[in-house]
């Protein structure tokens, strides 16, 4: 185990322990549900946020902002007084609204880099030029 994985899992298990104080601290006793279901909206606001479930991207900045986002949509479902079991399905149809688009975006990606890669490749290419591996369009006059 690297040293940065064992700092991140300590820093992470230190802030646990503060969060759990301070609740403790407000109400005065913690029941034994507290937290359950928190997980789904974590990776939630995370992959809202732009952090990839495949690891590898994503900022700080983009974590918070995902996690804002899903707090401003509930308190718009709680200022439209809907019943509190819709916050998860809402946020459940944002996470798969996000990994669905995250998926079509990486492979467009992916298919627009291979022809990039093997535009070189295509018939009427002479001397190894690159060319667009998309033909243009062209743009119909209106009169």
């Amino acid at each position: 185990m690297n040293r940065t994985r064992m700092l991140a899992f300590t820093l992470n298990g230190m802030l646990a322990a503060c969060a759990g104080i301070v609740f403790a601290a407000q109400i005065g006793f913690v029941p034994n549900q507290t937290g359950s279901g928190l997980e789904m909206k974590a990776i939630a606001a995370c992959v809202l946020g732009g952090i990839s479930l495949l690891g590898g991207t994503g900022t700080l900045l983009g974590a918070f902002l995902g996690a804002f986002f899903l707090t401003q949509i509930d308190t718009v479902l709680v200022l439209f007084r809907l019943p509190a079991w819709w916050n998860d399905f809402i946020a459940g149809l944002v996470l798969l609204g996000v990994l669905v688009l995250d998926g079509r975006l990486r492979q467009a990606l992916a298919r627009h880099q291979r022809a990039l890669k093997y535009s070189r490749f295509q018939p009427g290419n002479k001397g190894g030029k690159r060319v667009a591996p998309f033909p243009e369009r062209k743009n119909k006059e209106v009169a």
